[in-house]
């Protein structure tokens, strides 16, 4: 079998230096076939340096990135794992290994998700990335893509280590660039709201729980000690008071002791789960008074009612979506409605894929009509189609907690960025996990399992416009930002 490798610097586009393995031959003659295969396959390689000539890396990144491709033919190459991600450490070139992932070629390829975890930096790649290898006619009955990415940052060049990372195949179509376009955070957050001295003046906080960023990057979150919520303009030094302005208590002005998730939508009207009061509010664009959308005010489990709301989400269309946590189930709730519709759960406590078990954070893809739904009691982040009679397990084992890259322990809330990566609050061990599209195993972008250390009680998390990371930290009473790189 005769392997053709070129390797294409993506930190030098100028310069692109291809390499033909010497092809070792007997010395008796080669049938016709035979050299035609060959001068097919140096033909390949040879379409390949053109296009990546004239298509050249879009962004120079940090990250120095080098790709390896390897045409094999395909009835000599057998694909394995086809939706594996992995990670591998070495500690210098000389020992490091092929672990390259067998893709099969097609007019359209793409990377669904490939990610490496460093003791710093975190970098989610994929379909995320601007990444191409290149396109081209040759038959996928031929040929077979092998894709190697090497990542190096300068600190790893510095102290002799790498990190190898592979991908696989996705749905989403390539770009027209050959650079690997990394995302990546400071793993030590900063203090961006707060003191980290509880207390009630505007520019603290006492035990903030669910947060939210807007279109514009303003912040709003729920201080459950303040019995308030406080939204924060991008740079302020100071809040200011938008919900809640009557303190503790139980009229439309007021709000309970257990608030915990809010929504803005694209007026800034803010709806409040508060949890205590078995109610979501609704509050106006600067008005003083709030107005139940979802729940009387009771405890039950008819449709009237909520039990203990935690999560809230409101679509384009104004229907407001709240988890209940006491009713393990999740109830869309429509503009003006007295009573609820189940959407996801309803059948009592349990972890078969048709129960929920303490639901949290939500999120809504309105696209796909997808809720994401954190189940905190039972450990694990789960998928449910609006309507559906079961739910699907994205993160976590269910029913059991661990602190390894595939268990969770009292996960609270979530987010997901436009390429439907999640990253879960894992609360119970005092981190955040990335779990890339269709990857079961997590990465820890933020907190090592130890509370106190980075993260203490932490309750929230969102993203911005930039995907800088925010997370709410009851236990200091500040919000912690998390700088993409």
């Amino acid at each position: 079998m005769l392997d053709l490798y070129s390797s294409c610097r993506l930190d030098d586009v100028q310069s692109i230096n291809l390499s033909v393995i010497k092809l070792s031959r007997h010395r008796h003659n080669h049938s016709l076939k035979s050299r035609v295969s060959y001068f097919k396959q140096f033909l390949i390689v040879y379409i390949a340096w053109l296009i990546q000539r004239h298509y050249p890396s879009s962004a120079r990144s940090r990250v120095r990135n080098t790709v390896h491709i390897a045409i094999r033919p395909k009835n000599n190459t057998d694909v394995t794992n086809p939706e594996g991600v992995d990670r591998h450490h070495y500690r210098d070139e000389s020992r490091k290994e092929s672990i390259g992932k067998n893709l099969v070629q097609d007019s359209e390829n793409t990377i669904r998700c490939a990610s490496i975890s460093k003791s710093h930096r975190v970098y989610p790649l994929g379909s995320q990335s601007n990444l191409d290898i290149w396109k081209n006619d040759v038959s996928k009955k031929n040929t077979q893509l092998q894709s190697h990415f090497l990542a190096r940052t300068e600190n790893d060049r510095e102290h002799g280590h790498q990190t190898i990372f592979k991908a696989t195949t996705g749905s989403s179509k390539l770009s027209k660039s050959t650079s690997i376009n990394g995302s990546f955070w400071n793993t030590t957050g900063i203090t961006y709201v707060g003191t980290g001295i509880q207390g009630s003046a505007l520019n603290q906080l006492s035990v903030p729980v669910g947060i939210f960023i807007d279109s514009n990057d303003i912040l709003y979150i729920n201080d459950i000690g303040n019995y308030r919520c406080v939204k924060y303009l991008p740079g302020a030094s100071s809040g200011i008071l938008v919900a809640g302005l009557g303190g503790l208590g139980s009229a439309l002005n007021q709000l309970g002791s257990s608030i915990r998730f809010n929504y803005v939508d694209s007026n800034q009207n803010i709806y409040i789960s508060d949890g205590s009061n078995n109610r979501v509010m609704f509050w106006a664009n600067s008005a003083t008074t709030g107005i139940k959308v979802a729940g009387d005010g009771t405890s039950g489990t008819s449709l009237n009612h909520t039990a203990i709301p935690f999560g809230v989400w409101v679509d384009s269309s104004s229907n407001v979506f709240v988890s209940e946590s006491g009713n393990h189930r999740v109830t869309r709730w429509s503009p003006g409605a007295t009573v609820g519709v189940v959407v996801a759960g309803g059948n009592g406590q349990g972890t078969t894929p048709d129960k929920l078990s303490g639901p949290y954070g939500i999120f809504y893809d309105e696209t796909n009509q997808n809720l994401y739904i954190v189940n905190a009691l039972s450990h694990i982040v789960v998928k449910w189609r609006v309507g559906t009679a079961n739910g699907t397990v994205l993160a976590g084992v269910p029913g059991s907690s661990g602190s390894s890259s595939t268990y969770l322990k009292t996960p609270v809330d979530l987010t997901l960025d436009q390429w439907n990566n999640i990253y879960i609050l894992d609360r119970g061990n005092s981190r955040i996990q990335l779990f890339c599209d269709g990857n079961s195993t997590g990465i820890t972008i933020a907190g090592n399992g130890t509370s106190g250390s980075s993260l203490t009680n932490p309750w929230s998390i969102k993203l911005d416009s930039q995907l800088n990371l925010y997370v709410s930290d009851s236990g200091t009473g500040r919000i912690l930002k998390f700088s993409k790189l």
